[in-house]
């Protein structure tokens, strides 16, 4: 009697784990990456992080306890995985994505650090002491209790539309967060200090896409990322004048004043009308 072959239909589609990007670990040993498996009935995904030998072998879950695990990255040490998750820990859940850490060998995983406005994407620095990160911040406000405030404000409001002024307030599949900019931050995760480095400024990361390949870590912990005016959004006409982008290096370990603020003179106009660099040096205060 011949085979019955079942047609590969939308069930059997959904019923594969979904892998997202892996990375790599300081010795080449291991990757670990999100899985991502969808329930029909609940209409509903789980993400859990998995390690995988890259010499063979069963995968290994290493966490358990989020909805949605993901974003992983090693640390420079390899002894420590970070990742971006919503969970409850110590009574409090997280309202806006969060970054989180768990050791490579497993454990529970703990919460780097209360971001007011979640956590976008982030990255380490190499000596795997601090990590910089991207936050939807409200402009023109200062501190994490301000933007917690605002935040709360916000998800309190009666109305649910979509108000701005501004021309670019979707990108592809999702809105622009409205009211607010991405802003580069700066976690010391011994401390939990969070250091936004853009605050007091007019500037902000590319609104469309501000994701890790926004901005790069030197060797020696220099950070280097290109912003706009916050007022002028990415997205105006090219070839309208008075847009300014800007090229930042900032040390990593500086203060938000000393980094965020380009010293007088060091506005130096290019050749295109629409265009400006502006290169900071910042020092770490004694």
């Amino acid at each position: 009697m011949p085979r019955t072959r079942k047609p590969f239909d939308v069930d059997a589609l959904w019923s594969l784990a979904r892998l997202g990007e892996p990375s790599l670990s300081p010795d080449g040993a291991q990757a670990v990456a999100s899985v991502t498996r969808h329930d029909m009935e609940q209409n509903k995904g789980q993400s859990s992080l998995y390690l995988f030998s890259t010499l063979g072998g069963e995968p290994r879950r290493l966490t358990e306890a989020g909805d949605k695990d993901g974003a992983p990255q090693w640390s420079p040490t390899g002894e420590r995985v970070a990742f971006i998750a919503r969970r409850e820990q110590g009574g409090a859940k997280d309202e806006e994505a969060q970054l989180y850490l768990i050791a490579a060998d497993g454990g529970e995983a703990q919460r780097a650090a209360t971001v007011a406005t979640g956590v976008e994407c982030f990255k380490w620095f190499p000596d795997g002491r601090r990590i910089a990160l991207v936050s939807w911040v409200w402009p023109g406000l200062k501190g994490a209790r301000a933007q917690a405030a605002a935040l709360k404000e916000f998800k309190a409001r009666k109305e649910s539309a979509y108000v701005t002024d501004e021309l670019l307030y979707r990108h592809w599949d999702h809105h622009i967060p409205m009211g607010r900019v991405p802003h580069l931050h700066v976690l010391d995760l011994a401390s939990g200090r969070l250091q936004d480095l853009m605050e007091g400024t007019d500037h902000s990361l590319d609104w469309k896409e501000p994701a890790a390949h926004s901005f790069d870590i030197s060797p020696d912990g220099r950070l280097v990322f290109s912003a706009g005016i916050t007022t002028r959004p990415f997205g105006v006409l090219l070839d309208e004048p008075g847009f300014l982008d800007s090229l930042w290096l900032a040390d990593g370990g500086a203060t938000p004043d000393t980094a965020a603020t380009p010293p007088a003179g060091q506005v130096a106009n290019s050749q295109a009308a629409d265009k400006t660099t502006i290169d900071v040096e910042a020092k770490q205060k004694s």
